[in-house]
């Protein structure tokens, strides 16, 4: 989108503009439909391998079990059908599925039967061929959430009966598995996890008595969980998450009720440890939809609304940039004075480029944007004191900063 001026949000939904007589472009994130599944389909997993995207199972619009599996090729905007899932009770319901060095993992969840399974299976995409694996030695469960740090993956929580609080380690190469203690929220079931940087992160769900917002760092070596900030949408279950350049984007879900959906999205970043609402899923608000990422962009589809099921499947690329580096890889670059009682100014920034800029409040929304003036100097005189993110975009990099504004 262009504009001809920069913007200040202030408060009472009111607009304070500054003509600049260069043209200016506030970057957009991108949704773009993609080519339908071959299914309609609700509480699927899903997972990306050797640069493929693969849906499996699920429940149809009648509410029947699937094992099918389903592989998406982004250059040809594609699907075809690959090996079904192998397992002792046909169908995997809100399972889990992960990826580790070019193969997937695909397990847990709600059998045909109604039994909870266990079981989990290794997929190689390379030959199309099902192996199966050490099961989890405890109650199957659904509603599980996992992440990967190197060879482990870590699966939280989840319900058969009841909800469990458990953290469960599985060794991918060594094919064990290990206790790690409880989750400190306590049982949950439907949180969404992430891993970035060696750590990984737990955010929402639904804990004993309602939905929370309430996100965790987990630490493996000191097998420590570090309360950081909640998530700022509100509270809910069965979202979605994925990894893009060290964001973590997450949304969508449903709150307590069956009746509140959502299609809000919001990205995390851990080296600022915030969270900034992003461009809305443009499809239908949902819950249990499915994510996968492949380093530039990310899938999103299917899920249900309570009626039908949805086939629907969209490519998501964030802000038309291709990496994100944090602080630590831009040691030069600061800004000061902070905190500030006026302007900001940046250093060491190169100008070769056009710069551009975004400031958000701790609630997410963004308050300003627009492009760098060559002083290097950001003009917040319309904005209330507080704390607020600043992003600075040169090129294809983005990089975050903590502002405080004392006024």
């Amino acid at each position: 989108m262009e504009t001809n001026c920069s913007y200040f949000r202030i408060p009472r939904g009111k607009w304070f503009l500054l003509m600049v007589l260069a043209v200016q472009y506030i970057y957009p994130q991108s949704w773009l439909q993609k080519a339908d599944m071959p299914f309609k389909r609700n509480m699927a997993v899903a997972f990306t391998a050797n640069n493929k995207q693969y849906v499996a199972g699920g429940i149809g619009p009648s509410g029947n079990s699937y094992v099918d599996l389903w592989e998406y090729d982004k250059t040809l905007d594609a699907w075809s059908q690959k090996a079904d899932l192998p397992g002792s009770d046909k169908g995997c319901r809100n399972g889990i599925a992960f990826s580790y060095n070019g193969k997937a993992y695909v397990g847990l969840g709600l059998g045909a039967s109604g039994a909870y399974k266990s079981e989990l299976w290794e997929y190689d995409p390379a030959g199309d061929a099902w192996t199966q694996k050490a099961s989890l030695p405890a109650q199957g469960r659904e509603g599980s959430a996992c992440f990967v740090i190197n060879n482990k993956a870590y699966i939280i929580g989840g319900a058969a009966v009841s909800r469990f609080a458990e953290v469960w380690e599985y060794d991918i190469t060594g094919d064990a598995w290990t206790l790690k203690g409880n989750y400190p929220v306590g049982p949950i079931i439907s949180p969404v996890a992430f891993s970035i940087n060696n750590k990984g992160y737990v955010t929402c769900g639904y804990p004993a008595n309602n939905v929370t917002t309430l996100t965790y760092e987990y630490d493996p070596p000191a097998n420590q969980w570090t309360l950081k900030t909640p998530f700022i949408g509100a509270a809910r279950q069965e979202l979605i998450a994925f990894v893009l350049n060290n964001i973590a984007y997450c949304g969508l879900g449903r709150g307590y009720t069956f009746s509140n959906f959502y299609n809000d999205m919001y990205s995390y970043d851990p080296v600022t440890d915030s969270w900034i609402q992003e461009a809305n899923f443009p499809g239908a608000a949902r819950p249990s939809a499915i994510a996968v990422a492949d380093g530039a962009r990310a899938y999103v589809g299917s899920g249900s609304s309570g009626g039908d099921c949805y086939g629907d499947f969209y490519e998501y690329t964030p802000a038309n940039i291709t990496s994100i580096k944090t602080k630590a890889q831009h040691p030069a670059y600061a800004c000061y004075p902070v905190p500030s009682s006026g302007d900001i100014y940046l250093e060491n920034l190169e100008m070769q480029k056009p710069v551009y800029y975004k400031m958000h409040d701790l609630r997410g929304n963004l308050v300003a944007g627009g492009k760098l003036p060559e002083n290097r100097t950001i003009q917040t005189g319309v904005l209330p004191g507080g704390n607020y993110i600043l992003s600075v975009i040169v090129g294809d990099e983005v990089i975050r900063r903590n502002i405080i504004l004392q006024k």
